[in-house]
């Protein structure tokens, strides 16, 4: 059965960050390469990769203006957030490329899952591993019988 994205690729989604409405948009990236990732919950194992992988992830934003606890990421906070929510990481070739938070019940909106915390370090970036991080929820969250995400 194939699950239909609750996210669709052409829709604008309005996202209030620090009270300032913000249009993301997911854009077609012109992938031409075959993606060869998996996806899989994140395990305390893999606190230590992912805190780099957020440092590296995130850095870029804290050049631009958008401080993030994300690109100061240690090895305790990714263990917290393992335990505290659902990370899934996208691996290729047995190296984590990707991570996304998952949680069931949403900051914004208790009745709702949610996901955030999403990164991509610039080397894996343009061949769609957070397309299919955020695919690969989607379906969790319908899958659960969510209707939004």
């Amino acid at each position: 059965m194939a699950v239909e994205p609750l996210l669709r690729a052409d829709a604008c989604e309005h996202l209030s960050v620090f009270g300032t409405v913000i249009c993301l948009e997911r854009a077609h990236t012109g992938v031409t390469e075959e993606l060869d990732v998996s996806i899989r919950p994140a395990k305390l194992a893999d606190a230590p990769t992912l805190a780099i992988l957020y440092r590296e992830a995130y850095a870029m934003n804290v050049e631009l203006g958008f401080p993030s606890r994300a690109a100061e990421a240690t090895r305790a906070d990714l263990e917290g957030w393992i335990r505290d929510a659902r990370p899934y990481v996208a691996v290729e070739s047995g190296v984590i490329v990707g991570a996304i938070r998952y949680r069931t019940q949403g900051y914004y909106d208790r009745d709702a899952p949610e996901f955030g915390r999403l990164a991509v370090p610039p080397r894996a970036r343009g061949r769609g591993v957070a397309d299919t991080l955020i695919k690969h929820v989607e379906g969790v969250a319908q899958r659960e019988g969510s209707d939004r995400l």
